[in-house]
């Protein structure tokens, strides 16, 4: 094998995130790496922080599209791993990396020490609104998270925006790398299993960020559940259904 043309078409940051890794690997075991001129993104910055910023990707592109590492990730299932990590599987890694991988370097901001974030904003995955109002009542309460909320909203990229049982600061966040800087310096964020999730996931990983990530999701998306989703263990994930 010469080369890996990495190719998704649903074009989220998770489906994104999930090859991040790819091209570190293929560089390690001198195989090239390419994106192909197909590969789907929901907006330009998502690009531009997973790919335009990986330093182990091939400029030029390739005019494919290949899913048959779809197809390959059947083999995996049931066998307690993560997409990230069946993603490696199928391009014929091991499974070294259970985080994806950004090449950003967040900034600290320290007026976000000490807030919590609340973001159920989602695109591909519906909840029922009552649950979530319930569980995220349940979860500040026995976490003892009173104060310091911020609402975040984000009104340039349509999705799926659930209403609040709190009335609190709400702050339109539309650029992705801030967002790195803020997932960064905050105490807490409280979102849906979705884009952000991953990302912040990801940023706690590799920068020993102090967040703390609450995660609502349905269970079939669990690893204890059998589930081959993103899953990674610096998150807690709580169930909705």
């Amino acid at each position: 094998m010469k080369e890996i043309v990495i190719y998704q078409p649903w074009g989220g940051l998770g489906d994104n995130l999930a090859h991040s890794i790819i091209p570190e690997l293929c560089h390690r075991a001198g195989i090239k790496a390419y994106l192909s001129s197909h590969n789907a993104f929901r907006n330009d910055q998502i690009k531009q922080l997973v790919w335009d910023l990986n330093p182990y990707l091939e400029k030029e592109t390739r005019d494919v599209k290949d899913l048959s590492w779809l197809d390959r990730c059947k083999v995996f299932e049931n066998k307690g791993l993560s997409h990230v990590q069946v993603v490696q599987k199928t391009h014929g890694f091991d499974t070294s990396f259970e985080y994806p991988k950004i090449y950003y370097t967040p900034r600290y901001l320290p007026e976000y020490s000490n807030k919590t974030l609340i973001d159920f904003n989602s695109i591909s995955v519906g909840y029922d609104s009552n649950v979530l109002r319930l569980k995220l009542l349940d979860l500040l309460q026995s976490k003892q998270i009173i104060d310091n909320f911020i609402v975040i909203e984000h009104n340039k990229i349509e999705n799926k925006n659930y209403s609040l049982p709190v009335q609190v600061d709400k702050q339109d966040i539309n650029d992705l790398f801030l967002y790195c800087d803020i997932l960064h310096s905050a105490k807490n964020i409280i979102t849906l299993n979705s884009g952000i999730t991953n990302l912040a996931s990801t940023i706690k990983n590799e920068n020993n960020s102090n967040v703390n990530i609450y995660t609502f999701t349905y269970k079939k998306f669990m690893k204890e559940y059998g589930s081959n989703g993103y899953f990674y263990s610096n998150n807690n994930y709580i169930p909705v259904d």
